[in-house]
């Protein structure tokens, strides 16, 4: 939790917002992070970020809308203190800070029993107030509830129990705008039929507020608003049931003649609406999180994609279907960018797919690699508590060999791993053993590698200690290079492009037959990643349209244009990436919204880049 607090002042209540985490885009629509029901607010008005520095800044995201800071209009991002007021619309939202209180447990000389104290005792059930009785018999009723069905159905029969009405529905609208049925109440046997007019949906859709009809065989066209006091009984009473994203479905009730229908009976029923409502959108919320479980779990059972059709690639995938269920250290061979960790990935979930359990089993990675800017100490001491764990201040972290347990762990570059590294592990392989509910049981862990060197280099050199020689070398798998099995180019282009089509959410962009003539060409001397890396900034330079050959890189087979000078030549691709994203944010006047989804990308990302453009020293990015 942040410092921050925001307290959003409403029609009639003030609504207090404790800020967690570092973005947080306000706005009408209700997927923004702080849901502002306005209708003067615009649908993402405006972004607040929390700097590493602990500064909160806010940026206008409406330019036909402006947010006002204290009564004045934002001109780019702008840092807020605690006491100021942002006007986003007509709602005022006041920055506080979180209070500061700190709980100490002492140990107290005072005797309890000589203060007085107050308990809860169960108070006899005809002194109960009816009204706190309903509520608190609807409450306990509906908590265990895990259908919007069975809640909307006991909302109902405490309705019939408590309020004079004989017939009555419960109903959601649905994606289509239609009314589903969640629960009926009819106090005849024989099947009967409610109707409700769609005009009668609208009046609730615009009131917000529960309405009812007066006795309509007398005066037809009487509509009263039920904040009104007074009146005469109705002839049925309609109450909204409200979530965060608006109008989610009504209740409808039509009144018992023989009884009459007070004003006290319609506060009661829009109580239980309010009741029904939170618990509806609740039960709401699990479903669709059950539901997007169940989908990652099925994408996790999914074959990742290591793509291909070529002789090479086919021979190499029937040589790892038949290591799938061995218990026996793989090592996988290439040249860099070629997809050794695909190649792993596509082991270890053929392995998960064909099994019996459930859940699926982990794919641990770690890095061996040594960065340049870090000794070979600091690179051993950081891969050993990475793979084994360590301890800071008293607390025990375990290690990612523990988190790899009944799945795979993958090792890219085990070359560059220590000789002592390697000893260990072996070591722990054979010997550690895990901490469960049913005691300790031995670590299955299935070793994968990677490396850049060849299989003579590895058996002629000393970088492996002669046991880890032995584990690793008795199953090696060899990728070839891309340039080796041109036929699957093409391929992995399409790939490429309809992955970037799913994450921008638009059609996938369409290679001219030139442009794919170069790149199907091309004997790409860093194999996939390069691919990757050259087609993602086609994709920006095209936006998101049509692949020409002048947007791909010289190198591939292009001539540069007679009105450029020879130093464009030696630009990177990073440079022409960077001036084009200044480019289109310079064209649509610093709005990065716009931006990014003229560009084909998501905010984060663009405001990632820019960010890093700042702290290269480029000029000031609006």
């Amino acid at each position: 939790m942040t410092q921050f607090l925001l307290r959003i002042e409403g029609n009639e209540t003030t609504q207090p917002l404790s800020l967690q985490g570092k973005r947080w885009l306000l706005g009408r629509h209700p997927n923004c992070d702080i849901h502002i029901s306005d209708p003067r607010a615009s649908r993402e008005h405006c972004l607040l970020t929390l700097q590493d520095n602990g500064k909160l800044v806010v940026e206008d995201m409406s330019p036909k809308n402006p947010t006002l800071l204290n009564n004045v209009p934002l001109k780019g991002p702008t840092q807020v203190q605690v006491g100021d007021v942002l006007l986003v619309g007509e709602t005022n939202i006041l920055i506080e800070s979180t209070p500061k209180v700190r709980v100490r447990i002492v140990k107290s000389s005072e005797d309890p029993d000589s203060r007085e104290t107050l308990i809860l005792d169960e108070t006899p059930t005809d002194q109960k107030d009816e009204t706190l009785l309903l509520i608190n018999h609807l409450s306990d009723a509906l908590l265990p509830v895990q259908s919007q069905e069975d809640a909307s159905l006991l909302t109902l029969e405490l309705i019939e129990r408590w309020l004079p009405c004989n017939k009555g529905v419960i109903t959601k609208i649905n994606s289509k705008n239609q009314l589903q049925v969640l629960a009926t109440l009819s106090g005849k046997d024989e099947e009967t039929t409610i109707r409700i007019s769609r005009s009668l949906v609208q009046t609730l859709r615009k009131l917000k507020a529960p309405f009812c009809i007066l006795d309509t065989s007398k005066e037809n066209k009487m509509t009263k608003v039920f904040e009104q006091k007074g009146g005469k009984p109705s002839g049925f009473f309609v109450a909204p049931l409200i979530t965060r994203e608006g109008l989610s479905g009504l209740i409808y009730l039509e009144r018992d003649t023989q009884k009459a229908c007070s004003n006290r009976d319609l506060e009661l029923a829009a109580s239980l609406a309010k009741i029904l409502s939170s618990r509806l959108e609740t039960l709401d919320l699990i479903d669709r999180l059950q539901q997007e479980n169940i989908e990652l779990r099925l994408q996790k059972r999914t074959l990742p994609p290591f793509l291909g059709r070529s002789k090479a690639w086919k021979k190499l995938i029937q040589l790892a279907e038949k290591l799938v269920f061995h218990t026996h250290p793989i090592l996988i061979l290439g040249e860099t960018g070629t997809g050794k960790t695909a190649l792993a990935r596509h082991i270890h979930f053929l392995e998960n797919k064909k099994s019996s359990s459930h859940v699926p089993s982990p794919f641990v990675v770690i890095d061996a690699e040594a960065t340049p800017s870090s000794g070979v100490l600091a690179t051993e001491s950081r891969l050993r508590s990475e793979i084994f764990g360590s301890i800071k201040k008293g607390i025990l972290k375990a290690g990612k060999l523990c988190a790899a347990h009944r799945g795979t762990l993958f090792i890219r570059s085990v070359h560059q791993l220590s000789k002592k590294i390697q000893r260990d592990l072996l070591d722990r392989l054979e010997t550690s053993l895990i901490e469960g509910p049913q005691g300790s049981t031995p670590l299955k862990v299935r070793l994968m590698a990677s490396s850049t060197r060849t299989l003579k280099e590895l058996l002629s050199g000393n970088e492996l200690i002669p046991e880890f020689k032995q584990s690793l070398l008795m199953n090696p798998l060899e990728i070839p290079p891309l340039r080796e099995r041109r036929e699957d180019t093409d391929l992995l282009t399409s790939h490429f492009l309809q992955e970037f089509s799913k994450n921008s959410g638009r059609e996938p962009p369409v290679l001219s037959p030139r442009a794919l003539e170069r790149i199907c060409s091309y004997h790409w001397p860093r194999n996939v990643t390069e691919l990757r890396e050259v087609l993602t900034t086609a994709v920006v330079l095209s936006r998101g349209h049509q692949i020409y050959p002048k947007h791909l890189p010289f190198h591939l087979g292009g001539k540069p244009d007679s009105s450029e000078s020879s130093p464009a030549l030696a630009r990177s691709l990073d440079e022409v990436e960077r001036d084009h994203i200044l480019k289109v944010l310079a064209s649509v006047g610093g709005n990065k919204l716009r931006a990014a989804e003229i560009l084909g990308i998501a905010y984060s990302t663009l405001f990632a880049k820019l960010k890093k453009y700042q702290k290269e020293g480029h000029r000031k990015i609006y």
